[in-house]
């Protein structure tokens, strides 16, 4: 395994390097996590991308991680293993789900970037491709009216 290598933004009279992946799921082009913009330096989000990052990164974050912002996340990771029936599941997957949309919603609301807060939970579907997997998938609506679709992977 090769090491990690970072580069910072172009110096004046500098030519700029070739972008740089990473060799693990969570750097480079393909992931959803760091990423180069074209200067070689970390890509900073906004707008639609940013809020479809707001949001699962609030999902995904277990409640009370943030000691700041104790009201931020969820308990999704709470189902993972877990043996119920999946209606019981579903249910407190979509409870989940809007508590923490609502948090987001609270969080942002001073946010000038109306493309970055959330104005309506449109849908929520639930599929089970296997009995260990749901997937969610979601439609919110931003404040300045635009529509986002995202979506996550559960395991039970």
């Amino acid at each position: 395994m090769s090491d990690l290598k970072l580069v910072t933004k172009v110096q004046p009279g500098q030519e700029p390097q070739p972008l740089v992946t990473g060799t693990s799921e969570y750097f480079g082009e393909q992931s959803n996590d760091l990423q180069l913009d074209t200067n070689n330096d970390f890509a900073v989000l906004s707008g639609v991308e940013k809020l479809k990052q707001d949001i699962n990164k609030i999902l995904l974050t277990s409640l009370g991680a943030n000691p700041n912002f104790e009201i931020y996340g969820s308990e999704l990771q709470n189902l993972v293993g877990n043996k119920m029936r999946y209606e019981f599941i579903q249910s407190k997957i979509k409870d989940e789900i809007i508590t923490a949309l609502r948090t987001l919603q609270f969080a942002n609301e001073y946010n000038p970037n109306l493309n970055e807060q959330i104005d309506t939970l449109r849908t929520l579907e639930f599929l089970q491709p296997q009995p260990d997997l749901v997937k969610v998938e979601m439609t919110v609506v931003t404040v300045a009216g635009t529509i986002v679709d995202t979506g996550l992977t559960v395991y039970i």
